[in-house]
């Protein structure tokens, strides 16, 4: 006989726990590879996506391509012990029992960046983490801000995980040294 699985419930690392918790706009985490920068990400969108019925929550990286034997397979293992959350792979979205949904895209070209115009419920979107912050462009990043009108939740966030990039980099220019993260 099969065991019965246990309800997912995450527990923060103590360095996981103000990120968890923050409300802000946006978030940016960075350092290097293996601290646990994904897997806070993940487990913040599913709280997300569980705490807010009919929120509208996407995980982003450069190319779609990328994410589906890394993110995909990592946010299922993840969401498969939540209770009534389907997958449907055709569609690049997970959907939950409370009517929220999590998608998964790329935004590898203008057309790809536009898509972004018509996801969730009136245009709005609630949550956004952008995986591997140091692949996407500032544009892309202006393009999402534009996006983050959600209403599921009393505040929406752009969450940013990324290894450390270079001085000249719009995500050190901008969100450290403006101090816009």
């Amino acid at each position: 006989k099969k065991p019965k699985e246990q309800p997912h419930r995450f527990v923060p690392l103590p360095w996981q726990v103000l990120p968890w918790r923050d409300e802000s706009p946006v978030v940016l985490l960075t350092g290097s590879g293996g601290g646990g920068k994904s897997r806070l990400c993940a487990e913040k969108v599913n709280g997300f996506a569980t705490e807010f019925p009919e929120s509208t929550c996407v995980i982003a990286r450069k190319a779609l391509a990328s994410m589906r034997s890394s993110t995909i397979l990592f946010y299922k293992r993840l969401v498969r012990s939540v209770p009534g959350v389907v997958y449907k792979a055709s569609e690049h979205r997970f959907e939950y029992p409370n009517g929220s949904i999590v998608i998964f895209i790329g935004m590898n070209t203008d057309e790809d960046r536009e898509k972004i115009r018509s996801i969730g419920l009136e245009g709005g979107v609630d949550f956004f983490w952008m995986e591997e912050g140091t692949e996407f462009w500032e544009e892309d990043f202006d393009e999402i801000g534009g996006r983050m009108r959600g209403r599921a939740a009393p505040w929406t966030q752009i969450l940013i995980s990324t290894n450390p990039g270079a001085r000249t980099h719009w995500i050190y220019q901008r969100l450290m040294e403006q101090k816009e993260a």
